[in-house]
């Protein structure tokens, strides 16, 4: 159960997790359930993360995809991708900062953020995003955290806002 939880929390929110496991589908993999109330507060790069148990995967992915001057300087894929998943809490904090750090540490390689290539894994190692409406209702989903958090950023405010709102 802790490698595949059903829930993570951010910002002191729970938010559900599904599963599908069919590579044939949009949404093979992890998908994270936001509520449209908590966009404003997120970084897309907290979303970068995937689950427990395909981490390890997920790091050797992305440095497999580094280009190949930086990979000579990091030594074996395999064994640095192990050391790092046993090094990074999942969904604690932005993901490529978290990542540039703890390989400076095991390696003294200083990888610039910019070099990974988060869109070039297989889709089954990115959190789809779904965006949750205050009735429940699924308001929008894909794997382009960034663009979702920057659509829905507006009215999630406005919904926060009139939330906030006294009573007259």
């Amino acid at each position: 159960p802790e490698l595949y939880p059903d829930s993570v929390t951010l910002h002191g929110v729970r938010l559900a997790l599904d599963y599908r496991f069919d590579a044939a589908e949009a949404d093979d993999g992890v998908t994270i359930n936001v509520p449209l109330a908590l966009v404003p507060q997120l970084e897309h790069s907290e979303l970068d993360w995937t689950i427990p148990a395909w981490q390890e995967r997920k790091l050797a992915a992305l440095l497999y995809e580094l280009p190949r001057a930086i990979r000579r300087e990091l030594g074996a894929i395999p064994e640095l991708s192990a050391l790092l998943a046993a090094r990074l809490v999942p969904f604690s904090g932005p993901f490529l900062p978290a990542l540039v750090r703890a390989i400076l540490e095991l390696t003294s390689v200083d990888v610039p953020e910019e070099a990974f290539r988060l869109n070039a894994i297989a889709d089954y190692l990115r959190l789809n995003c779904r965006i949750i409406s205050e009735q429940g209702r699924i308001l929008a989903e894909s794997r382009d955290v960034a663009a979702l958090l920057q659509q829905y950023g507006d009215k999630a405010r406005s919904v926060v806002r009139s939330a906030a709102a006294p009573s007259a």
